[in-house]
């Protein structure tokens, strides 16, 4: 009788075995789907915040561009020069830039940079160097004493630099090079800092070739933290004159330009000073856009590395 109860209870002890599993593993299940819906939610969550902070951060760019892209204005109107300028970022904002300022009594203040690296923080050196640069302009114009070109360039190298070390300070530093024409006699005082990205078309034998510099380079803005600088240690740089004829064109330039890359090499300098040869004698629009094109045709298929600036300088007769 034992041996018949035994046989009868193992059913249903083998159904409430299975019952348990079941309901276990529907229990598990169920609890799986929460857990799988509850973490799409999540991951849905956490792409829209993704989405809405890429928006974001694509508008706060958009606006660092504009502004940037206002503080970059078009050559002004200047007796006796021909001026185009053009400023291509490699990302949406860049290091590079030029401006052109009036610094009283018929002279004129053109620069030309390029900060140490790339995108937002370099934006932010740059627009600030603008800044320094104005500011000090301004602040030699209204000083009262009358100084020579080559003075004026000398004070306001070392007030930018001075401003510039003590506001920003950092890694960070600013290869640039200024020129200040004088309209009344169509002179040209030039001071080159660490920026010696510069060719010259001769008119009389239509040649492109680096200027014959008479002066001594200077280091960089900003590099007193790598070396000593004589923009810190007291001594003054010293600008030198640049002697453009009727017909001569100046180029100023940035790196991006000429390390600008197809499959194979760069550029260039000797293929830029081929191009300038042969479009030097046309105006200063068709000379920096001939350029340009002539760059974009080489580098087709490659991505942009480095930002770009060219500034196109031609006398004319006025």
């Amino acid at each position: 009788m034992a041996y018949l109860t035994c046989i009868s209870a193992e059913p249903d002890q083998d159904l409430t075995w299975i019952t348990l599993t079941l309901l276990s593993t529907l229990g598990a299940l169920l609890y799986m789907a929460h857990a799988g819906s509850r973490l799409a939610w999540a991951v849905r969550q956490q792409q829209e915040q993704l989405r809405t902070a890429y928006r974001e951060k694509a508008r706060e760019l958009e606006l660092a561009r504009s502004v940037q892209a206002r503080l970059l204005k078009a050559p002004p109107t200047i007796r006796g020069l021909d001026i185009a300028a053009i400023n291509i970022p490699a990302s949406e904002c860049g290091g590079d830039f030029f401006c052109f300022m009036n610094a009283g009594q018929g002279k004129h203040l053109l620069a030309v940079g390029d900060v140490a690296g790339h995108g937002v923080p370099a934006a932010l050196t740059m627009s600030a160097t603008m800044m320094a640069i104005e500011l000090s302009l301004q602040s030699l114009n209204g000083n009262g004493h009358q100084q020579t070109n080559s003075e004026i360039l000398s004070s306001l190298a070392r007030e930018v630099d001075q401003f510039l070390t003590r506001r920003i300070g950092g890694d960070s530093f600013v290869t640039a090079f200024f020129a200040l024409y004088d309209e009344r006699d169509a002179s040209l005082v030039t001071l080159d800092l660490g920026h010696s990205h510069v060719l010259a078309y001769i008119a009389a034998n239509g040649k492109a070739m680096p200027p014959r510099w008479a002066g001594e380079r200077h280091l960089p803005l900003m590099v007193s933290h790598y070396a000593s600088s004589g923009l810190t240690n007291g001594k003054d740089p010293q600008p030198w004159p640049l002697r453009i004829e009727p017909g001569d064109t100046l180029l100023l330039y940035t790196d991006g330009l000429v390390e600008a890359r197809n499959e194979k090499e760069e550029y260039g300098v000797k293929r830029l000073g081929q191009k300038v040869t042969e479009l030097g004698a046309r105006p200063a629009a068709e000379i920096a856009a001939g350029i340009m094109n002539d760059v974009a045709r080489f580098s087709t298929g490659q991505e942009q590395r480095d930002d770009v600036t060219l500034v196109v300088v031609r006398r004319v007769r006025g």
